[in-house]
């Protein structure tokens, strides 16, 4: 049976990176949110999937901004 593995790393508060990881994590998230909103809406108003290389693209010359 093949399962996921996951690590997990917990940093307090205190840690020195703390707050440069916590600022990372929370871009990731706008991001992941950003390219899925983007992908839900193309297929909703045309019909077809966004594939991985136009989004890159698209993300790239929209940016977050947008």
């Amino acid at each position: 049976m093949e399962g996921n593995r996951v690590e997990r790393h917990i940093i307090c508060p205190t840690h020195p990176y703390y707050h440069m990881l916590d600022e990372y994590c929370f871009q990731s998230k706008n991001l992941y949110n950003f390219a899925n909103y983007q992908v839900r809406q193309t297929f909703f108003q045309h019909g077809t999937y966004l594939s991985y290389n136009k989004l890159d693209k698209l993300l790239k010359t929209k940016g977050m901004d947008a």
